[in-house]
């Protein structure tokens, strides 16, 4: 990691009733994951979803520090709305890198 700063992986693991799957994703996809990439200390987002187990549904955000969690943006757009009833196994963590391997 040659002297760079280390990022923090966030990770976020979720389920969804499937009456709501397609609107939660519509959401998660074109506005939750912006919004949340939009606030200061966050770098990038990605989702992704099981192919087996669960929960079926990953998030993964890089962000700069544990500020990020603080900001004022981060606030208004964290949080599930309109779906909030229909969450199940909700689960979060942040990760620090500990090493990297990159082919050539």
């Amino acid at each position: 990691m040659g002297g760079e700063e280390v990022k923090l992986i966030m990770e976020v693991r979720v389920d969804i009733d499937p009456e709501m799957e397609d609107e939660f994703n519509e959401w998660y996809n074109n506005v939750h994951v912006p919004g949340i990439v939009n606030c200061p200390g966050f770098i990038s987002g990605r989702r992704y979803r099981s192919v087996r187990g669960e929960p079926s549904y990953m998030a993964l955000y890089e962000i700069e520090s544990v500020d990020a969690l603080k900001s004022d943006e981060f606030n208004e757009e964290s949080g599930w709305y309109q779906f909030e009833s229909h969450i199940k196994n909700f689960s979060w963590n942040l990760y620090t890198q500990l090493s990297e391997y990159v082919k050539e």
